[in-house]
């Protein structure tokens, strides 16, 4: 068997930005994407969603006529449809980290901005959800998220991600064409 060589320290910085900065985009997209079914599900009117690289995204509904409903569908479908995916994609190792980063993320926007009442939190605990279920579904998500990562393997094994650099190729790829398509739909 022929040993692959360890990739280079900056073509390995480079691919876990790449890789993070897709995280990011997408773990809110699949956010936004669950506040907007929610919304036209159940008769509210998305008047706007803000989905773009140098902000954070929002989803506008107006008349919302179930709040809670729409609110808490972002934080689940972005949770729910990474997970379903890395099921179906089982040896998929990017989609899989991109699945612990969906998890971390959600849940701690839910159990962390329930403290200062902000964004989704705020708007959860305006409409009556108690404190304790954010608490408890963001802790849920955030430690399911972290068993994810862990069965990952360690954190050197990445490297062979890069290996023997397609994964570099598509996470690159896959960057430019999410901010191209996020500025065609601003």
């Amino acid at each position: 068997m022929t040993e692959v060589p360890a990739p280079s320290g900056i073509r390995l910085t480079g691919f876990l930005l790449l890789l993070l900065a897709n995280c990011w985009l997408w773990m809110q997209g699949l956010h936004e994407f669950g506040h907007v079914v929610a919304a036209i599900a159940s008769s509210g009117r998305v008047t706007k969603v803000v989905w773009h690289f140098a902000m954070i995204s929002r989803t506008d509904v107006s008349p919302n006529p179930h709040p809670l409903f729409v609110c808490w569908a972002g934080p689940l479908l972005g949770c729910l449809l990474p997970l379903i995916a890395s099921r179906a994609l089982r040896r998929s190792l990017p989609l899989a980290f991109f699945t612990g980063f969906s998890l971390v993320a959600n849940g701690a926007y839910v159990a962390v901005g329930s403290f200062d009442r902000v964004g989704d939190a705020g708007t959860l605990l305006q409409h009556g959800s108690p404190i304790a279920v954010l608490w408890i579904a963001g802790s849920f998500a955030i430690v399911t998220g972290f068993c994810i990562w862990h069965r990952m393997g360690a954190f050197n094994e990445l490297q062979a991600w890069t290996v023997p650099g397609s994964q570099g190729t598509i996470q690159a790829v896959l960057f430019v064409v999410t901010v191209v398509l996020q500025v065609l739909l601003q």
